[in-house]
C-alpha cells in the first residue's frame, strides 16, 4: 500500500467514522436536554449494556478479518475465510437470543430497576444485529471500499438522528427511544450486504478453517472482553452502588468525545493489514519504523484536542449537556486526560503480530487492578473515585503495551517503539500555550460561544507548533486537500479563454 493511498483510506475512514461519532454527540447533547436526569439515566444504562454485550461477544472475530484476508493467496481463499468469521459470528448471536431471559433478568438486578430491561428481547436482538454488522467495516477496509465504508457509517446514523428529533417534537415515552435504536443495526446490515459481494457460502464451511480462527480470535476476544470490562467496570459499580440521577452525571462527565479515539482508530485499522504483511516477511525494521511513525503523525493533534478538553472542560461540558450537568466537569477533565495515549493503538500490533495471549495478559492485569481501584475509590470518593480509577489502570497498561510492543517488533531501546522525547515534550508545550490561552476564560468572557472560540484558537495553535516540531504530515494533508478544494473553485470561477 502506498503512503498516498494510507492517507486516504484514513481520512475516509476517520471522516465517515467522525460523522457517526458526531451523531452519537448531537444525541446526548439533545436527550440530555429533553429528558429528565433520571429518564436520561435509566437510557444511558440501556446504551451501556447493549454497547458492552456487543463489544465482548464479537470475540475478536472482526480482528480475524485484517489478519487472515490480507494473507489469503486469492479470491476463493479469501471467501472462505469470510464465509467462516461470518458463520462463527452468528452462531453466537443465536446463542445470545436463547440467553435472552437470563440476560434480561442479570442486567435488570445489576442496575436494580424493571423499566427498561422488562424489553429483554428488544435487547438481545439488538445486539444479536449489532454482532453480525461488526465484520463489515474491518471486510471495507480490507477490500479498499471507500464508498461503503462512508455509506455505512452515515446513512444509519442520519436515520437515527432523524428519528430522534421527531421523537423530540411528538414528546415521545422513553420506550420509544429505546426502540429506535433498532434502525441503525437493520440499516447497516442492509448496506453491509449490498456492498460487501459474496461473502458467505455453504460449501466453504470448514472445522478446520473454524478452529484456526478460534486459535486466533478468542485470545484476542477474552482481551476485549477483559477489555471491556475494564472500561465498563466503573460505570457498573456507580450504577450499582449509587442513585440513577449520580449515574447520569457520571456517564456524561465519562463521554469519549467520539472524534478523539476515532482518529488513533482510523490510521491503525488501516495500518493493520500493512503490519501484518510486514511481519509475515519478518521486515521489522520497517514495522518499527511505520509504527514511530505512526505515532508521531498523530501527537500534534491528539494532545492538542486533549489539552483543550482538559482546560476548557467547562465551556464544553456546558455545550454538550447543559448546566444541569456540572457536577460532571471534574469528572469529564479526568476522562480526557486519557487522550495523550491515544498516539498508538496497541491492538493493532498484537493482532497484526499474531500474539494476542500478551495482549490478553496485558488487558486481564490492568482489569484486575482497576477493578480493586474502582471498589475502593468509590466508597471513599464516589464517582470521582471510579474515574480516577478507570485513568490510573489505563496508564498502566500502557506502560506494559510499550514494553511488550518493544519485545514483539524486536527493538533494542524503548525509544523504538515510543517517541518518549516528542510525547513529554508535546504535552509540556501544549498544556503552556491551552492553559494560557484558558486564563482568558476569567477576564469576564461570560459568552459561551467566546468561550468556546478561544479554545479553538487555543488548539490551532498547539498544533501548529507541535506540527512544526514533532510532525506535519496531519497538517501537510490538510493543506493539501484545501489547497485542491481552492483550486477546483478557482477554476469553475475563472472565464473560459474567448469569452466577453
Amino acid at each position: 500500500m502506498t503512503t498516498l493511498s494510507l492517507k486516504k483510506d484514513s481520512i475516509v475512514l476517520f471522516v465517515a467514522r467522525l460523522i457517526s461519532g458526531l451523531s452519537g454527540l448531537f444525541a446526548v447533547a439533545l436527550l440530555s436536554r429533553f429528558l429528565d436526569v433520571k429518564d436520561y439515566g435509566l437510557y444511558r444504562q440501556w446504551i451501556v449494556v447493549t454497547t458492552f454485550l456487543t463489544s465482548i461477544l464479537t470475540l475478536g472475530f472482526p480482528a480475524a478479518i485484517t489478519y487472515f484476508l490480507p494473507r489469503a493467496k486469492n479470491r476463493d481463499e479469501e471467501i472462505s475465510w469470510m464465509t467462516n468469521i461470518a458463520a462463527s459470528l452468528s452462531t453466537v448471536g443465536i446463542v445470545l437470543l436463547l440467553a435472552t431471559p437470563l440476560i434480561g433478568f442479570s442486567v435488570s438486578r445489576l442496575f436494580g430497576n424493571d423499566a427498561l430491561f422488562r424489553y429483554e428481547y428488544l435487547l438481545t436482538l439488538s445486539v444479536a444485529l449489532s454482532l453480525f454488522i461488526q465484520i463489515f467495516p474491518n471486510l471495507f477496509v480490507v477490500r479498499k471500499n471507500r464508498k461503503a465504508i462512508v455509506l455505512f457509517s452515515i446513512v444509519p446514523n442520519i436515520a437515527w438522528l432523524g428519528l430522534l428529533i421527531i421523537l423530540v417534537f411528538v414528546k415521545a415515552s422513553l420506550e420509544a427511544y429505546v426502540f429506535a435504536l433498532l434502525i441503525r443495526p437493520l440499516i447497516d446490515l442492509l448496506i453491509g450486504l449490498l456492498n460487501s459481494g459474496e461473502i458467505f457460502s455453504f460449501s466453504k464451511i470448514s472445522w478446520k478453517q473454524v478452529s484456526t480462527i478460534m486459535k486466533f480470535s478468542l485470545p484476542m476476544g477474552l482481551s476485549a472482553i477483559v477489555g471491556s470490562i475494564m472500561l465498563y467496570t466503573d460505570k457498573f459499580v456507580v450504577g450499582s452502588m449509587l442513585t440513577t440521577e449520580e449515574f447520569a452525571v457520571f456517564v456524561n462527565g465519562a463521554y469519549e468525545i467520539p472524534f478523539i479515539g476515532l482518529i488513533t482508530a482510523s490510521l491503525f485499522t488501516v495500518i493493520t493489514p500493512r503490519l501484518s504483511k510486514a511481519f509475515s516477511e519478518e521486515r521489522f525494521e520497517d514495522i518499527r519504523t511505520d509504527w514511530i511513525r505512526a505515532g508521531k503523525t498523530l501527537i500534534p493533534i491528539m494532545i492538542s484536542i486533549t489539552s483543550v478538553m482538559v482546560f476548557f472542560a467547562r465551556p464544553i461540558v456546558i455545550t454538550l449537556y447543559s448546566d444541569k450537568y456540572l457536577a460532571a466537569i471534574p469528572v469529564f477533565m479526568i476522562y480526557q486526560s486519557m487522550g495523550v495515549i491515544r498516539i498508538f493503538s496497541y491492538s493493532a500490533l498484537f493482532v497484526a503480530s499474531g500474539k494476542t495471549r500478551l495482549y490478553l495478559f496485558n488487558t486481564t492485569l490492568s482489569a484486575g487492578v482497576n477493578l480493586v481501584l474502582d471498589i475502593l475509590l468509590v466508597k471513599i470518593m464516589g464517582y470521582i473515585g471510579a474515574s480516577l480509577a478507570t485513568v490510573l489502570s489505563t496508564f498502566i497498561l500502557m506502560m506494559l503495551q510499550i514494553i511488550q510492543a518493544k519485545n514483539i517488533t524486536k527493538g533494542r531501546r524503548f525509544s523504538d517503539v515510543f517517541p518518549l522525547f516528542s510525547f513529554f515534550s508535546g504535552i509540556a508545550l501544549s498544556s503552556i500555550v491551552v492553559g494560557s490561552f484558558s486564563m482568558l476564560l476569567y477576564l469576564s468572557f461570560d459568552n459561551l460561544f467566546i468561550q468556546l472560540l478561544i479554545g479553538f484558537i487555543a488548539f490551532a495553535v498547539s498544533f501548529y507548533l507541535l506540527s512544526r516540531i514533532v510532525s506535519n504530515e496531519v497538517m501537510k494533508t490538510i493543506t493539501g486537500y484545501m489547497s485542491n478544494v481552492f483550486s477546483v473553485f478557482s477554476r469553475k470561477r475563472r472565464p473560459r479563454q474567448g469569452s466577453v
